[in-house]
């Protein structure tokens, strides 16, 4: 097989759609991490904090303004 005859993809092997239970690929932070998201989460948890779609808690300290987030590497 020639070079020219070799073809790159960028797009995900694993298919967008409905899923019955949570798969890996739902915490990759990608295209179904967000689906999750919008369609299960935000529905079932609607209120204003979550409506800034922040992804920390943003507090007001002593006139200073804290973020604290869960993002972590081990």
């Amino acid at each position: 097989m020639s070079q020219s005859d070799k073809t790159f993809s960028a797009a995900c092997p694993l298919p967008i759609g409905q899923y019955p239970h949570a798969v890996m690929a739902h915490g990759g932070g990608g295209r179904l991490m967000q689906q999750l998201l919008e369609l299960l989460v935000r529905p079932a948890l609607d209120n204003p904090w979550l409506e800034q779609r922040h992804d920390s808690a943003v507090l007001d300290c002593g006139g200073t303004r804290l973020a604290f987030t869960t993002d972590a590497t081990w």
